[in-house]
């Protein structure tokens, strides 16, 4: 196997690793295919060892058989590291196809490799000698007249002997391979490529001329033992034609001094001839081979600048994009304190008794959306009308929360007296007022409780020291912020809003559940459309007074619900009507005018100087607020 060579392993180039392979294919390709995986492992060592042995002879004792196997797994387990231990033998059977870390530019070199190596190297395999120079099949049916007689004509032929000794030439002779597309072009060209090889071109083997010399004038010279033969003429004229075409820039070799018989002319010459086509295409396998490594030198040269230039920015980059990474956590970092810094200002800059600009535009915004829904339900005509007397206690004795509701509306304690006021207005104006009272005491006059806002031990704790730390105004700065973000979350208004708005809108349906409509309808589904539509429109005016709500628990303002008594004169600067929305009535008018019924609350806020977050946010009835105050909205009123 050869002897062990130290520090050799790490020395393998390109070069060397396509020539290994090269002669590995070439090897392979000699023998019938076998696969390892069908033998035992005493046939796949001999046949491993045997291979990795006429490796090293091909590799001309550079490299040992072991770091040839060493060579050949780390290849093949660049491109199958997980399997390289059970799959790599494949090698041995199937050569370089095996390799799949091999590029495109190392296959090409491979291929180019073996394809010398068919050319150049031992392509010949040694046969037994003869008397006479073997040749083709068909030029022993065609030329050869004496071997192909049948037994009569030789028992009747006379003999001769010769005083001279018969000379006995030994050559090689071989069968084309099949691997190469122009070996199997030319095969099929010229049927007379397997021929024997001249003893002078033995000799001239090693060194190919570089400049062809002049042309062997055997090329024109008349074959007299067969000139008549039809086939020998067509055998003549095929040959003819290839090497006109084949040989004008090849080397030649000449047959000067060349001595035989008539017979073994033609046959050399015919062999000779052969050799030219050989040499031809040897000539034209140099050239190409000549312009690979020209173009290889040149990808060599490409990449070894690019990777010299490569080694000296990679590294530059990678810092570069390191200091960019942190510069861009940098700037978010200090992004998100901006954000932090002008949420929080607002709390921060508030006076005693001012209201925050940002805010009274969206309390307008949510009481004039609250306003158009209370309207749409006013338009519904199918309510049933609120009967009288008895009929009325009766009505009222079926729901506690109606009663409630009645009770607020008309201000008397006993629900079943009939004032002047309320017994005159329509069922859809009296379901318009009952929905706005239970918006005023329901959510304006309720305490706001919810999961997110649940007061704990461990807060009142944080409250407790914090005011201790800190200044007053930092501390209620602080209170109102965290409150603030808490009811700008997401999770907030998708979840806790629209939850506790069907809860409040619910108990609403079951206490409007007596005068509903009723009556029956053409088609089924009407009465559940209408249903649904008055759900929905409840929905939305209980999420716009929670909104409200908030807006007044995390102001330093007072609010209160604009709510007139019954029967009390009109005042335009905080009441107006349906009608005064579209037209300006005269001031003497409006002082004829009472209130017979509320149908929408109005806003009004009070300069207040609150410490901490009040989950009542509006001011009760028994409140008294002595500072100024300004009205945000006024209440809708029926006079």
């Amino acid at each position: 196997m050869g002897r062990k060579r130290k520090g050799r392993a790490s020395q393998w180039t390109d070069e060397d690793l396509a020539e290994l392979l090269a002669n590995l294919d070439h090897l392979l390709d000699g023998g019938p295919k076998v696969t390892i995986g069908g033998m035992n492992q005493k046939e796949v060592d001999a046949r491993i060892n045997l291979i990795l042995s006429n490796l090293e002879k091909k590799m001309a004792s550079k490299y040992s058989a072991q770091q040839i196997k060493q060579k050949l797994f780390e290849t093949y387990k660049m491109g199958d590291p997980d399997n390289a231990e059970w799959n790599w033998r494949s090698v041995f059977s199937w050569g370089s196809s095996q390799m799949r870390s091999l590029d495109k530019e190392m296959r090409d070199l491979i291929r180019t490799k073996v394809l010398i190596i068919e050319c150049m190297t031992e392509g010949r395999q040694p046969r037994a000698a003869s008397h006479y120079v073997e040749t083709p099949k068909k030029m022993r049916q065609g030329l050869s007249t004496y071997h192909n007689a049948p037994r009569s004509r030789k028992r009747n032929k006379r003999s001769t002997t010769s005083a001279t000794p018969t000379r006995v030439i030994k050559s090689r002779t071989s069968t084309p391979r099949q691997s190469s597309r122009k070996r199997r072009t030319i095969v099929a060209q010229h049927p007379l490529i397997a021929s024997p090889v001249s003893h002078h071109m033995k000799k001239s083997r090693s060194a190919i001329p570089e400049t062809p010399p002049p042309q062997s004038p055997l090329l024109s010279e008349p074959i007299e033992s067969v000139r008549n033969h039809p086939r020998a003429q067509r055998v003549e004229v095929r040959i003819t034609n290839g090497l006109a075409r084949r040989t004008e820039d090849a080397p030649r070799v000449n047959n000067i001094g060349h001595q035989g018989s008539t017979q073994f002319q033609n046959r050399y010459d015919i062999h000779y001839e052969d050799s030219q086509v050989l040499l031809a295409e040897l000539f034209a396998l140099r050239k190409e081979l000549d312009l690979e490594r020209e173009e290889n030198r040149a990808l060599k040269r490409e990449r070894a600048e690019r990777d010299a230039f490569m080694s000296r920015t990679h590294g530059d980059s990678n810092e570069f994009m390191k200091e960019l990474k942190r510069k861009q956590r940098r700037i978010n970092d200090l992004k998100a304190q901006q954000d932090e810094h002008a949420f929080l200002k607002p709390f921060f800059t508030l006076s005693t008794g001012q209201l925050k600009d940002l805010d009274l535009p969206l309390v307008q915004r949510k009481h004039a959306s609250m306003r158009s829904q209370l309207v749409d339900i006013g338009m519904i005509n199918d309510f049933r009308a609120f009967p009288r007397g008895k009929q009325r206690a009766q009505l009222l004795a079926a729901s506690h929360e109606l009663q409630a509701l009645q009770r607020q509306l008309s201000s008397h304690a006993r629900p079943d007296v009939e004032s002047g006021p309320i017994a005159e207005v329509s069922a859809q104006h009296l379901v318009q007022s009952l929905v706005a009272v239970a918006v005023r005491d329901w959510v304006f006059y309720e305490r706001f409780t919810s999961t997110a806002t649940m007061e704990v031990p461990l807060l009142d704790a944080y409250r407790h020291h914090l005011s201790n730390l800190c200044d007053p105004e930092v501390l209620r700065s602080i209170d109102f912020a965290a409150h603030r973000r808490v009811f700008d979350q997401n999770f907030f208004k998708e979840a806790i809003f629209p939850k506790m708005a069907s809860r409040l809108e619910r108990r609403l349906i079951v206490a409007l559940g007596p005068i509903l409509p009723s009556r029956p309808r053409y088609n089924e589904g009407d009465e559940e459309a209408d249903e649904a539509l008055l759900r929905q429109r409840l929905n939305g005016i209980f999420c716009d007074a929670l909104e409200l709500k908030l807006l007044a628990m995390v102001s330093k303002d007072m609010f209160e619900c604009i709510w007139p008594p019954l029967d009390t004169p009109f005042d335009p600067d905080t009441m107006e009507t349906e009608r005064t929305r579209f037209c300006v009535d005269d001031a003497e008018s409006n002082n004829s005018k009472r209130v017979r019924l509320v149908l929408v609350p109005g806003l009004r806020s009070y300069e207040h100087d609150r410490q901490m977050v009040d989950y009542f946010g509006f001011k009760r009835e028994h409140e008294q607020c002595t500072g100024s105050y300004r009205t945000l909205q006024k209440a809708v009123v029926l006079v």
